[in-house]
């Protein structure tokens, strides 16, 4: 179960390694038609595989779909070298951080193109300085960009958390202003206007609202009904203290983060989410099958709240002999129970990668651990990582009329999960990038068969 950790020397070491290596891809403008032939299509919805299909992208769309052979194809169309491989949608990794800490700029794109080139076509950044993140994800909006596409997400939280989370991550969120006071990292108090607050975030470009900690339900669902009046997301842990992850889904959160987060659901009246003596008696007695855990759930599905367990990050930072090492294995069973239970899950990663995208390692994880079927653990990192942005009717499957972000793959993912690793081409909107590096498992992963 235990992933090793990295050091921050070797992981210094690493990132540098990348931002030196990001020139590693060849790319084709995308320019007339596009056509991929006899491929094995794995749309993202979860269905069967569709072999000897072919594929018709033009205008950064996938304009058709079809048996091979049974219509003839636009005139001056430009074949790409696909016979026999499998096109899944761009991977969708729903949590990372672009710009929580302070780094090189350089060394942040070149990671990004990293993701690209292993498949990665869309993001959901879930909180750090939003003009930073704003900057990168205009520079990734063009089609010809080697990027992934970025979302990204304004932070509010209550005047509690802002006193106690790190200053100098708030510092350099907040750009020089009074921490609580930045566009796009606000503090939230019950006079707080909340229509104002999310013409804020909807100006900034934010795709969704993060909410951090210390906002009561009913002001939590009251900021979810603006939001989604705005069109824009909500997203937040499991746990939005004081509330539980019952009263969090049923304030209309979208998505919820951190499997291991709904245990508490199960915690005494008046506990601290953070009581580490609570959490490891919850351990001993509440069961990811239990009534406690079942009826919430059931909730979740009822309401379509997303669960992102985020397995691998869990598993990276878990120590051994640690009081909570057993929490990365309690996550697992609850994904394992909510998917049973029809819970759409989610794959994020918080933790970007560095060479290669972790996403790969969330999505084995997902298959090896929680027993997800190959299929649904596809599923997580496409269609319901776009559900999770709102946007399903333009990723995250492969269809006509949709994006053309797609992944070509060597192997069969449906076979083996393993085999999503087996990237042949990454198409963002119809540019065709091919990666020249070779492959590194990512953390937590196992190299593909064969």
């Amino acid at each position: 179960m235990r992933i090793s950790r990295i050091t921050p020397v070797l992981l210094l070491l690493a990132l540098t390694h990348v931002a030196a290596a990001c020139g590693s891809a060849q790319q084709r403008p995308a320019s007339g038609v596009l056509v991929l032939e006899d491929v094995t299509v794995i749309d993202g919805t979860g269905a069967a595989p569709r072999a000897g299909m072919t594929l018709v992208v033009e205008g950064g769309r996938i304009t058709a779909l079809f048996p091979a052979g049974s219509q003839s194809l636009p005139a001056g169309a430009r074949r790409l070298d696909a016979a026999g491989g499998f096109v899944i949608p761009g991977l969708i990794d729903s949590h990372v951080h672009l710009a929580s800490t302070e780094r090189p700029p350089e060394m942040t794109r070149g990671l990004l193109r990293n993701a690209l080139l292993g498949g990665v076509t869309t993001v959901r950044d879930m909180g750090g300085d939003p003009r930073r993140v704003a900057a990168l994800a205009a520079a990734a909006r063009d089609d010809s960009a080697a990027l992934p596409r970025i979302h990204y997400s304004a932070v509010i939280a209550g005047p509690e958390w802002f006193a106690s989370y790190d200053p100098r991550r708030l510092a350099y969120w907040s750009g020089g202003r009074a921490v609580g006071t930045a566009p796009g990292v606000r503090r939230m108090t019950d006079t707080t206007d909340l229509a104002a607050l999310v013409r804020e975030a909807a100006a900034l470009g934010a795709t969704g609202i993060k909410v951090y900690a210390d906002v009561p339900a009913p002001r939590l669902a009251a900021l979810s009904a603006a939001a989604h009046g705005a069109g824009l997301r909500v997203w937040a842990h499991a746990v939005v203290p004081p509330g539980r992850p019952e009263e969090v889904s049923a304030a209309g959160v979208d998505v919820v983060s951190h499997a291991d987060q709904l245990i508490w659901t199960a915690a005494p009246s008046g506990a601290v989410a953070a009581d580490r003596e609570v959490r490891r008696g919850l351990l001993r007695t509440v069961a990811p099958d239990g009534p406690a855990v079942t009826a919430l759930l059931q909730g979740m599905r009822a309401r379509g709240t997303l669960l992102e367990p985020t397995l691998l990050v869990m598993q990276m930072s878990a120590e051994p002999g640690a009081p909570l090492e057993t929490l990365p294995a309690w996550a697992v069973s609850v994904t394992r129970r909510a998917h049973a239970l029809g819970v759409g899950i989610v794959a994020g990663t918080d933790a970007l990668g560095r060479e290669t995208p972790n996403l790969h390692s969330e999505m084995q994880l997902l298959v090896r651990q929680a027993g997800l079927p190959p299929l649904e653990a596809l599923r997580a990192g496409t269609q319901r990582g776009a559900e999770a942005l709102g946007i399903a009717d333009s990723v995250g499957s492969v269809a006509v009329g949709m994006r053309a972000d797609l992944v070509v793959l060597r192997a069969d993912p449906s076979a083996d999960i393993r085999n999503t690793q087996t990237i042949r081409y990454v198409i963002r909107g119809g540019t065709v990038h091919t990666r020249t590096e070779p492959w590194e498992t990512p953390q937590g992963a196992s190299p593909p068969p064969g």
